[in-house]
């Protein structure tokens, strides 16, 4: 059986059902185990997509001692400067050392993460700008100009990447040689860092969303059409949830991240699904 994946970075399973998007919704949806940081206590979007592909927890390791008092207290100073940029427009560059001073924690990883079910398929797959293989990083570049741009820009850029990753996406096309398409695309994870507070623009995006997945999910209908998240969103807190989600268009069993690796092989080479 052929099988397109389509990874999204943070999509959150309550809003999902909350809001009835059947689209994402599919035939059957749930959350998914995947592995919670233990320094950030929450899940980090590297080390769960390593899990994803390798199929074991793949841990990782920060390269500085970065959990410390002091950068608590700045991040609540930069909380205080993103408040005043939503006043205002601009944080007026205020941020930027601080930024410098409080860089994300670095993460150390093997340098080649051994996935064994792109292995098991033989080069018989489209991977289209996925972590560890072959990702651009621009979702994070535009992001990061947030300390020295206005939200509205930044938001703005973000909604023309998302606009162009669904155009690529939508023109990936299954061949006789292609067994599997393995998509990803940063969202709606980087727009919710930015503008968590503002729900109705979220929600914006998600119905956004929902429409093009329903259509793609139209187009590869004979196919195993999957979706998959490595975690959500708290928008109380800001922070990502602790559980992933996953949707498919037809009836299938998965609660881990990891059981993912196995799933493909077994259903990619056995060309059917048990139950």
């Amino acid at each position: 059986m052929k099988v397109f994946i389509l990874a999204l970075d943070g999509l959150e399973y309550d809003l999902v059902a909350e809001w009835r998007l059947m689209g994402l919704q599919q035939v059957c949806f749930g959350k998914l185990t995947v592995p919670v940081n233990e320094k950030t206590g929450y899940p980090l979007s590297p080390e769960v997509w390593a899990t994803f592909l390798a199929g074991r927890h793949v841990k990782a390791e920060f390269k500085k001692k970065f959990f410390d008092s002091k950068s608590l207290l700045i991040e609540q100073v930069l909380k205080a400067l993103s408040a005043l940029r939503k006043v205002v427009g601009r944080g007026f560059g205020l941020g930027r050392r601080l930024r410098e001073f409080q860089r994300p924690p670095l993460l150390r990883f093997p340098n080649r993460i051994h996935s064994p079910f792109l292995d098991a398929l033989e080069g018989r797959v489209i991977v289209y700008n996925f972590p560890f293989i072959n990702n651009d990083g621009a979702a994070l570049k535009i992001g990061h100009r947030i300390i020295s741009s206005s939200v509205e820009e930044v938001v703005e850029e973000l909604w023309g990447l998302y606009g162009r990753r669904k155009s690529e996406i939508w023109d990936l096309e299954f061949g006789d040689d292609v067994d599997l398409i393995l998509a990803f695309m940063h969202f709606p994870d980087e727009l919710q860092h930015i503008i968590w507070e503002e729900l109705q623009e979220i929600r914006r995006f998600y119905e956004d969303l929902d429409i093009f997945v329903s259509a793609l999910g139209e187009k590869h209908e004979d196919k195993l059409f999957i979706v998959v998240s490595d975690h959500g969103f708290d928008f109380e807190k800001g922070v990502h949830s602790s559980y992933g989600f996953y949707s498919s268009n037809r009836p299938i069993k998965i609660s881990r991240i990891e059981d993912f690796c196995r799933f493909l092989i077994e259903v990619v080479r056995g060309g059917e699904l048990e139950g």
